[in-house]
């Protein structure tokens, strides 16, 4: 989806993702090639909802550093 924005709007630069990314029951090559697009995409900030599971958030928390946070009830995102 954040390939196809980019395509569709010609932006540059992709500040924040955000939401569920449904790799709960993903492969580790799956969460690996999702977290490396993202990567190769620009995209800066990355937040992530409960379906994105255990494996691939500490896959995104080590990728992104500070930059990645898990989605929560009544979290405030600035941007």
């Amino acid at each position: 989806m954040v390939k196809k924005a980019v395509e569709l709007s010609e932006i540059t630069k992709v500040h924040a993702v955000i939401g569920g990314f449904h790799l709960i029951e993903a492969d580790n090559e799956r969460i690996q090639k999702t977290v490396e697009a993202l990567k190769e995409l620009g995209v800066k900030r990355v937040f992530t909802g409960h379906c994105t599971g255990f494996e691939a958030e500490a896959l995104f928390a080590r990728e992104f550093g500070k930059n990645f946070e898990k989605l929560h009830s009544g979290k405030v995102i600035e941007i």
